[in-house]
């Protein structure tokens, strides 16, 4: 969990940190908008639950988090579970 900004509020956010491979052994996330973050950049995709709960979170929307900027490059479903909670 992280505090970041998002829209006129600070939300603790699910941020999960996964490599490429992640989307292999998660057969239920389906990218739905947009496309899979590019390893090694500050890409990041949000779950669809938490793109349409917080404001900043939509496909194309950036970031600047701590000392990093990020860009939202993809939106996913995963079947309805928890994880569409997560960024």
């Amino acid at each position: 969990m992280v505090q970041v900004p998002l829209g006129t509020i600070i939300a603790n956010v699910p941020l999960r940190g996964v490599q490429a491979g992640a989307f292999d052994v998660r057969p239920e996330v389906e990218i739905v908008e947009g496309r899979r973050f590019s390893p090694g950049t500050n890409e990041i995709v949000v779950g669809r639950a938490a793109s349409n709960l917080f404001a900043n979170l939509e496909l194309g929307a950036v970031n600047r988090w701590g000392e990093n900027t990020w860009t939202v490059v993809g939106i996913f479903e995963a079947a309805g579970t928890i994880s569409e909670s997560e960024v």
